[in-house]
């Protein structure tokens, strides 16, 4: 059995402890340990077990591992590749630090499941043959923090539930990754609440983020390509979110929303190109974006609020009030061409 972290430490704490038993000097044995311990983690001394090469399946060693460390420990993985072919369960409160390793999955699984609160995963690029699998998978559980990690060709990158069945979510995260030639990039299914989406790149998804959840701030992000940019979708507590600052460019329908009851704030938002689609959904706001689509369609919406967008008279905006024979509700305010300054009054 692999040698575990904390078994290293305390390996070494006893040995310097015997060569020093006459003279003890706490602060210097606090030092000569620390010394030893970051060289223990930069050769790899926890990683006993793991195919860096990406030849031979990681699975079981990485499982081992995890296994065999205590809550707060943190597992550092060395630069390389890994090759996964069976799900990895996260089940305690680790930190989970890679330097760029590349993650190889293999189709139809899912790679981490995270089943604990406070956990924190960095630095991997995870691929896969088939869009068929998930890279990170987070089910019923708070804290999650998962930052600076590459998602290619997947069927999801990351997909999180329930996250305040256990409590109040107050730390949760997705921060600086990138998600290329993915089926979903992003998705917040059912009571998915209270994540802060964060610097994210989404390019060339089939759909960049979806949100069923509530309560999702969905901040300073880059979409680009596929099909819908986000999609604010029906299930419980599905509503009141945030999308900030984000720019949504060149996808056929770069946001739109199917039975939304509490309304999202979008605010400061750019779209350029394609179909805003919004069908079945109340309190929608739009204020402060660029707005230069082709249409923008609202089917069954109500209390449809668009304030202060400047819209392109190369493209217009036609706001289709009965795209599929429903009536919407619309409150226009203050916006306008942004290359005559002529206030538009077509909404």
């Amino acid at each position: 059995m692999a040698t575990t972290r904390a078994e290293m430490i305390n390996s070494i704490k006893q040995k310097i402890q015997k060569q020093r038993t006459d003279t003890l000097d706490v602060n210097n044995t606090r030092e000569v340990l620390e010394e030893l311990t970051n060289w223990v983690e930069s050769s790899g001394g926890n990683t006993a077990g793991l195919d860096l090469t990406g030849a031979t399946d990681s699975s079981t060693a990485l499982q081992l591992l995890i296994d065999s460390s205590s809550n707060g420990d943190t597992i550092k993985i060395p630069e390389g590749k890994l090759k996964l072919d069976s799900q990895v369960n996260i089940d305690k409160e680790l930190y989970i630090i890679a330097d760029s390793t590349s993650v190889e999955l293999a189709p139809s699984i899912i790679g981490f499941f995270i089943d604990s609160d406070n956990v924190i995963v960095k630095g991997f690029n995870f691929n896969c043959v088939s869009k068929t699998t998930e890279a990170i998978t987070i089910n019923s559980k708070n804290g999650f923090n998962v930052s600076e990690c590459n998602f290619l060709n997947l069927g999801y990158g990351i997909r999180f539930y329930s996250t305040i069945v256990t409590g109040v979510n107050e730390l949760s995260s997705i921060s600086n990754c990138y998600f290329l030639d993915c089926t979903n990039g992003i998705a917040s299914e059912e009571r998915g609440e209270y994540v802060n989406i964060t610097s994210c790149r989404l390019h060339n998804c089939t759909t960049g983020v979806s949100i069923s959840g509530g309560n999702v701030s969905l901040i300073g992000c880059n979409i680009t390509k596929g099909s819908t940019g986000v999609s604010l979708l029906s299930g419980a507590n599905n509503s009141h979110g945030i999308i900030s600052g984000c720019q949504i460019n060149h996808v056929p329908t770069p946001i739109k929303s199917d039975g939304i009851t509490s309304g999202h704030t979008i605010t400061g938002c750019h779209f350029f190109q394609g179909n805003i689609d919004l069908k079945d959904s109340i309190g929608l706001s739009f204020m402060d974006c660029f707005v230069a689509v082709t249409n923008f369609w609202a089917d069954n919406c109500t209390a449809l609020f668009v304030k202060s967008c400047r819209m392109f008279d190369g493209y217009g905006l036609n706001v289709d009030l009965s795209k599929n024979g429903n009536a919407s509700t619309v409150v226009s305010q203050d916006n306008y061409m942004y290359n005559t300054g002529v206030a538009y009054t077509g909404i």
